[in-house]
C-alpha cells in the first residue's frame, strides 16, 4: 500500500507531466510551421465575397461556388461562368451549393432552386440538367451529389 503522501501529490504530478508535454509540443511544432494566406476579395477579381463552396479538380482548377454563380481560379485570375438552358439562353448570378467531379470527369455544379449543371469542357460552360419548371417559380435546389460504387449518381 502507497503513503497517504503519495496519493495527495500523484494528481499534481499528473498535471505537471501533462503541462510539460503540452508547453513542448507546442514549443516545438510552433517554431517550425509558418503558414501563409492569399485572401481574395471583389477588390482582386472574385465576382462576390460570399463563398459557399469549393473544389478542386482533376486538372488542378479551383472551382469557387458564391452567391453569384460559380468562377474558376487558376492560381492568377477568376473566371465567372453563367448557367446554359440552352444554346441561347443563359442564366447569371446563381447560388452555387455544391461542386463535385464524378469518376468519368464530369463536374456537377448543384443551385439554389434551379436544379443541376454539367460542365461541358468542350464549349468551355456549364449546361443545365434539371431546370425549374415554366409554371412554378421556383425549381429545384439540388444541396450536394455524389457517386456510388456502379457509377450513379444521387442527388440530394
Amino acid at each position: 500500500m502507497r503513503p497517504p503522501e503519495y496519493e495527495k501529490k500523484r494528481p499534481l504530478r499528473s498535471l505537471m507531466l501533462v503541462m510539460v508535454i503540452l508547453v513542448s509540443s507546442y514549443q516545438s511544432q510552433g517554431a517550425e510551421r509558418h503558414f501563409y494566406f492569399d485572401n481574395y476579395t471583389v477588390n482582386n477579381g472574385l465576382s462576390y465575397n460570399y463563398i459557399d463552396c469549393i473544389y478542386q479538380d482533376s486538372e488542378g482548377w479551383i472551382w469557387i461556388g458564391t452567391g453569384m454563380g460559380i468562377e474558376r481560379f487558376d492560381g492568377i485570375r477568376f473566371k465567372p461562368y453563367n448557367l446554359y438552358i440552352n444554346d441561347s439562353t443563359y442564366l447569371e448570378g446563381l447560388l452555387v451549393r455544391q461542386i463535385y467531379q464524378d469518376s468519368k470527369q464530369n463536374l456537377w455544379v448543384c443551385y439554389e432552386d434551379l436544379g443541376l449543371a454539367r460542365y461541358n469542357r468542350n464549349l468551355d460552360r456549364f449546361e443545365s440538367i434539371l431546370m425549374i419548371e415554366p409554371a412554378f417559380k421556383k425549381g429545384f435546389s439540388a444541396k450536394d451529389v455524389t457517386e456510388d460504387r456502379e457509377g450513379n449518381l444521387w442527388i440530394a
